[in-house]
């Protein structure tokens, strides 16, 4: 999902080196020479901004974080909901990509993360509150607070989100790092029965083998056996 609009194109072209800094000092040029109180202004300070914070991205973490919070102040002032529930989503992202484990890092992108809940369950944008409730599921899960990142994936099975075997298959790892094993075959069963009715093998080799393997580890080896000759929903078998 591109977050922060900015296209592949663009993005590419900032891992040009010589390019990119020519671009954030050129932009930090423009920002702090425009005015404003001009609302067409104002918009283009964003987009700025916003490109800044993809160009850091490949300098430095933490000013991409600065170039978020500075889109992120302006984008308060303005009544673009989904673009900073966006922002907030991408930073919870880029934070908890560079946390490294470490957990008050994750913890500030979980926080990030629920802002940009919050502002879109007040305004039912469904397809990005499907997006972030997978995000915190996963964060929650770097926590592992199992729990919590359960009742997250719960919620976005509630709300029918699109790549439900994703979700029904992370439900599944969940319970195979509590081993829990038999809830963990009950959704890797949901997981291969949802990509058969889509007709999809869509990492299929992927959730067989942790079916096998959840099968394995409560002692049912035909069970396991039986998994792996399983074949894919379409010829195109990808195992």
């Amino acid at each position: 999902m591109n977050l922060l609009l900015v296209d592949t194109e663009t993005k590419n072209s900032f891992r040009n080196d010589k390019y990119r800094k020519r671009f954030i000092k050129q932009t930090l040029e423009q920002i702090s020479n425009a005015d404003l109180t001009k609302p067409q202004t104002m918009d283009i300070v964003i987009h700025h901004w916003l490109l800044l914070s993809v160009a850091y991205e490949f300098e430095d973490i933490y000013l991409s974080c600065q170039a978020h919070l500075k889109a992120i102040e302006l984008l308060k002032t303005t009544d673009n909901y989904v673009l900073l529930g966006r922002v907030y989503m991408h930073l919870g992202g880029l934070l908890n990509w560079a946390s490294k484990g470490d957990s008050t890092v994750i913890n500030e992108a979980i926080a990030y993360y629920e802002q940009a809940m919050s502002l879109f369950e007040q305004h039912d944008y469904a397809e990005f509150s499907c997006h972030i409730l997978q995000q915190l599921a996963f964060a929650y899960g770097r926590l592992n607070n199992h729990k919590k990142a359960r009742n997250y994936l719960y919620h976005a099975i509630h709300l029918n989100c699109q790549n439900m075997p994703l979700i029904t298959s992370h439900l599944a790892y969940s319970f195979m790092e509590t081993e829990e094993y038999e809830m963990a075959i009950k959704h890797f069963e949901q997981t291969l029965s949802l990509c058969e009715e889509a007709k999809t093998p869509y990492r299929w080799g992927y959730y067989i083998r942790g079916l096998a393997k959840a099968y394995e580890a409560v002692g049912d080896i035909e069970g396991a056996q039986r998994t792996l000759k399983r074949g894919s929903p379409r010829p195109d078998n990808l195992f």
